[in-house]
């Protein structure tokens, strides 16, 4: 950039334009971005500059930093006068808003040995999102264990391995427990193919241990049509959440598979949607209904964001984008739960997943084929509609045994 490029007036204009064509609002921009970026052209005269400087910016974060530590300003403006130094640190270098955030660290810190360790681990590995974040957080845990022992990565062994599994079941679940041994198997791996010495018996990382099958519950019709009721269908986030509630309700489709739909997986032609499943990596066909279709292109037509974005639903405020997860979903759900009559418990499975379990529920209880509802479902075997049955009351009422016929017989209860 020229040096004319640097007075704040020129900034101001491009700086402006760039968040313009992210997508923030106009109101975001001068009632939030403007009022930050007033402060860092005061701090910058008042410094005697009368130009954008990188020195003078990073003082005036520190500054920031220090009036927040002694409550001067609120968390409020804290966060807006900070994300205003990254937004217009971000234009003065590229150009552009990408919209980069601060990476958040782990709760369990490591030194830096193993910090770097983990992060060429992590770093190696082609899965992303949750999964990623799991492999992280028990691989990290691994190894802070071994740092609370005073040892490190060349003292790993059968019998720190052994010592950790015991400390996990004393605060872990057995399926936790489960995936660490899934995710110490990779790492291993990992520290062998990088030439560390790593002692340890594949009996150990092989031993097999068991899976607990937790049957959850499903959503009722009643319960649904309840929470749907509490849309409201005439606005932009409205539209939008009942587009995604009726295809999950009708299709059976995952969370993160709504989340990830794209336009181009919607064939309106054949009226069905193909994708490819995020859980399995399978392929899958499913018909769109009538109903989730209408739901679908009122939402594209009338409400949806005027953007290059390729996913079918995204965000109503900006920027504008895909949703982040599945768990957007599942806040949704306790959002108009909460306006029902229905008070929803913590940790009672009812998340936005017990709406799939709702359709596997009801097509084994209108006598849907098990290879059926697993083709459906997207499932490779019948196995897993198991659960199905055992969710399903009326059914399992039908397989009580008559105790008509059975004669008490003398005892010290009669």
């Amino acid at each position: 950039m020229q040096q004319n490029d640097h007075e704040f007036e020129s900034i101001l204009t491009g700086f402006t334009a760039a968040l313009r064509e992210y997508g923030l609002s106009e109101q975001g921009i001068w009632t939030a971005y403007y009022r930050a970026f007033c402060s860092i052209r005061k701090f910058h005269y008042t410094k005697g500059v009368l130009i954008y400087d990188e020195a003078v910016l990073s003082e005036f974060e520190q500054e920031t930093i220090r009036r927040y530590n002694s409550k001067e300003i609120s968390t409020g403006r804290y966060n807006i006068l900070r994300l205003c130094c990254e937004r217009l640190r971000e234009y003065m270098t590229t150009g552009e808003v990408h919209w980069l955030r601060r990476a958040t660290r782990s709760r369990i810190g490591l030194n830096d040995f193993h910090e770097s360790i983990l992060n060429g681990f992590l770093n190696s590995l082609e899965v992303k999102g949750t999964t990623l974040g799991d492999i992280s957080w028990s691989t990290r845990k691994y190894l802070s264990f071994l740092e609370s022992k005073g040892m490190s990565i060349n003292d790993i062994s059968n019998d720190t391995l052994r010592q950790f599994f015991v400390y996990c079941s004393r605060v872990l679940s057995q399926n936790s427990i489960r995936n660490i041994q899934c995710y110490l198997r990779k790492f291993m791996l990992y520290l062998q193919n990088e030439g560390y010495s790593v002692r340890v018996d594949k009996l150990v990382l092989n031993a097999k241990l068991s899976y607990e099958k937790k049957v959850l519950p499903a959503l009722t019709e009643n319960e649904f049509n309840s929470i749907v009721q509490q849309i409201n269908r005439h606005t932009v986030k409205g539209k939008r959440d009942y587009a995604m509630f009726i295809l999950a309700a009708t299709s059976g489709i995952r969370g993160v598979d709504i989340v990830n739909l794209r336009l181009s997986d919607i064939d309106w032609v054949n009226g069905i949607i193909n994708i490819i499943q995020s859980k399995t990596k399978d392929p899958l066909t499913i018909p769109l209904t009538a109903n989730a279709g209408e739901a679908i292109k009122e939402y594209i037509l009338n409400a949806r964001p005027n953007c290059g974005s390729e996913y079918v639903f995204i965000t109503v405020r900006a920027p504008i984008k895909k949703l982040k997860s599945s768990m957007s979903l599942n806040y949704l759900l306790r959002y108009y739960q909460k306006k029902t009559k229905i008070s929803p418990k913590a940790y009672d499975g009812k998340g936005f997943h017990a709406i799939r379990r709702m359709l596997g529920t009801n097509l084994v209880s209108s006598g849907v084929s098990a290879e059926l509802t697993a083709q459906i479902l997207g499932h490779k075997n019948t196995d897993n509609i198991r659960r199905y049955v055992s969710i399903n009351i009326s059914q399992l009422k039908e397989c009580a045994v008559s105790f008509d016929h059975i004669q008490p017989f003398p005892g010290r209860w009669n």
